[in-house]
């Protein structure tokens, strides 16, 4: 798979602000997201994968739950919901979500969000905090459970309560890296 040949570079001590966007994407539209481009990667003619990340100045303390045995009975459900906002092109989704699915490789520290974009439409699969070094492959499911459940009837969605590196967050699936929470 082309996924796999990505190498994933950990940029954090320089913010990548000068990388080329993905066609038709605006990344000023990111200002005061906490989000920057670690990295683009072309896939074909029309096509680019763009890894965000934190950027440094928006790092905070580690978030805690008041009710970590409420939350871990409940993390690793994956509970999904749909809405009708920032709805991505499924066929990009599932380009997307596949390419997640066969690989190994293990991304940085940092990234929040991973995106694929074609011809001016993206799909990007986010999380709502920084969860430390993750597999790619372990983005797949909650994302898969989002596509199945929403973007078959034209919404985007989210699910929350999913379980990646021990830790419980909220995993979006829509046309945007950031907002996810």
């Amino acid at each position: 798979m082309l996924f796999n040949t990505i190498t994933i570079a950990a940029l954090l001590a320089s913010p990548i602000l000068a990388m080329p966007s993905p066609a038709g994407f605006n990344t000023t539209a990111l200002a005061g997201s906490g989000l920057i481009v670690l990295e683009t990667i072309p896939q074909g003619d029309d096509g680019v994968i763009t890894i965000y990340g934190t950027d440094p100045a928006f790092l905070a303390s580690p978030e805690s739950d008041s009710a970590p045995s409420r939350l871990a009975r409940r993390c690793g459900s994956n509970q999904v919901t749909c809405g009708s906002g920032n709805v991505p092109p499924l066929a990009a989704c599932t380009d997307l979500i596949n390419q997640v699915r066969g690989s190994s490789r293990l991304l940085s520290s940092s990234p929040r969000s991973l995106c694929l974009s074609r011809s001016g439409k993206q799909c990007c699969i986010s999380w709502s905090k920084d969860i430390g070094s993750v597999r790619e492959s372990d983005l797949q499911n909650a994302a898969n459970a989002v596509k199945n459940r929403c973007l078959a009837d034209g919404l985007s969605g989210l699910a929350r309560d999913v379980s990646i590196n021990k830790q419980c967050l909220t995993q979006c699936l829509s046309n945007r890296p950031n907002g996810c929470s």
